[in-house]
């Protein structure tokens, strides 16, 4: 006899594959027409340190919610997701800050050293301790203190990013506006959703923010 939700938990379980999947491949092929634009521009290169970022958080995701893997192979892929998503903020808000033409070397170098030791403690152990399983999306990361600290920093720099992207759009010209304020919707789509940094929901926002970055890079390239 079929298990009532049974149907609802296998359509949950192929939402979360197909959009962190769709958002995958849809990342490394904007990645690399970015990248192969221009590859000495600091821009691009920045924006290519995100869409890695990206592609190790969403693909980590693919597979975490894959049902014929071990939980050891669950925990690599887990540490593996988590340093995408270190990285993701730091370089995310690196790239509006040239987009918005603020030089914040100082600032900016202290966030990366943060973020570096992010990525360390994730090394030792520290950022993500285990893994746990989900009937119904599979397996995910379970945090550890290192984590904690990086959720506030995380909060902080998102909100932050909304504020320059706000008034940046103020006072920035018509065309530029335009794309200040669809990055603008992006970042504050990607920031909504965040209460967790790994959930779910939040390849849903990376796709629309990958459709949105993107083209402003592009075209910003372009001027």
């Amino acid at each position: 006899m079929r298990n009532p939700g049974e149907g609802r938990i296998v359509h949950l379980v192929d939402v979360i594959k197909i959009t962190a999947l769709m958002a995958t491949l849809l990342n490394v092929a904007l990645t690399l027409l970015v990248l192969g634009r221009n590859f000495r521009s600091r821009l691009h290169r920045v924006y290519g340190l995100w869409g890695v970022s990206v592609t190790l958080w969403t693909f980590g995701m693919f597979r975490l919610s894959q049902g014929n893997i071990t939980a050891g192979q669950a925990f690599v892929w887990a540490r593996i997701l988590e340093l995408g998503m270190i990285f993701m903020p730091v370089a995310m808000f690196h790239l509006c800050l040239i987009i918005l033409g603020l030089p914040k070397r100082r600032l900016l170098a202290g966030l990366y050293a943060l973020h570096v030791g992010f990525a360390l403690s994730l090394a030792a152990g520290w950022f993500v301790i285990g893994v746990r399983r989900d009937s119904q999306t599979g397996y995910w990361p379970v945090p550890g203190w290192a984590f904690q600290w990086f959720s506030f920093e995380y909060v902080a720099l998102t909100s932050a990013l909304l504020i320059l992207l706000y008034k940046g759009q103020k006072s920035a010209g018509p065309t530029h506006r335009k794309r200040l304020r669809a990055l603008l919707l992006a970042a504050h789509k990607v920031q909504r959703r965040t209460k967790i940094p790994f959930g779910p929901f939040l390849a849903t926002g990376t796709v629309i923010t990958v459709l949105f970055a993107a083209p402003i890079v592009h075209a910003w390239s372009s001027i």
